[in-house]
This record gives C-alpha cells, sequence and structure tokens, in this order.
C-alpha cells in the first residue's frame, strides 16, 4: 500500500508545540485508489500537555474533541476491505468520517 498527502506544519515561537495539518490524503494498492479529499487531519504536538494552547482553545470553542486515527489503518480498511480485515474494529470510526468526507466512505 501506499499513502500521499500535503502536510503544513506551524511552530509556535514561544510555546513548545508544533500544529500539523495533514490533507489530500490518498492510498493505493495495485489498481484501487482510495481518496479523502474532504478530511483534514490535524495533529497538535506538545511536549507537556497545555490546554491553554490556541488551537486547543478554538477547537473546543468549536466543539472538536481529540480522535484518534491511524492513517495506515484508514487506507488499509478502505484497500483491502471486509474480506481481509476485521470491519468492525474500524467501523465506528468509519462512520465517524463519513460525516466529514461524504464522498469517499
Amino acid at each position: 500500500m501506499w499513502n500521499s498527502f500535503q502536510r503544513i506544519t506551524l511552530v509556535h515561537r514561544t510555546l513548545n508545540e508544533r500544529l500539523t495539518f495533514d490533507f489530500n490524503i490518498n492510498f493505493h494498492y495495485k489498481e484501487i485508489d482510495r481518496n479523502f479529499n474532504n478530511l483534514v487531519i490535524a495533529e497538535l504536538k506538545q511536549e507537556d500537555l497545555n490546554r491553554n494552547s490556541p488551537f486547543f482553545i478554538l477547537m473546543k470553542q468549536n466543539q472538536l474533541r481529540p480522535y484518534r486515527l491511524s492513517k495506515y489503518c484508514l487506507g488499509s480498511i478502505e484497500l483491502y476491505g471486509e474480506e481481509k480485515l476485521k470491519y468492525n474494529r474500524f467501523k465506528k470510526k468509519l462512520l465517524y468520517l463519513k460525516k466529514f468526507d461524504d464522498d469517499t466512505i
């Protein structure tokens, strides 16, 4: 399986944190392609949890909570499907993502 995505990284000058945005996420295996064009994965990287981070506050104000997601697992279930993987383990996450990227899943 191959994956590709674009990434933007923002570094805070005074707080010890980085914020990455992954978007245009694509997976490819043999003749199968899956694209998540409407999905953006944001990851806040901090040494110690700081709930006063501007991004943390912004997400809370917009009622967006942290959500664990592996791009590898997402690509695997989309490319290999129920035949090779235990789909039920990923079903909840896929249904959650469907809200944001209805064209793909």
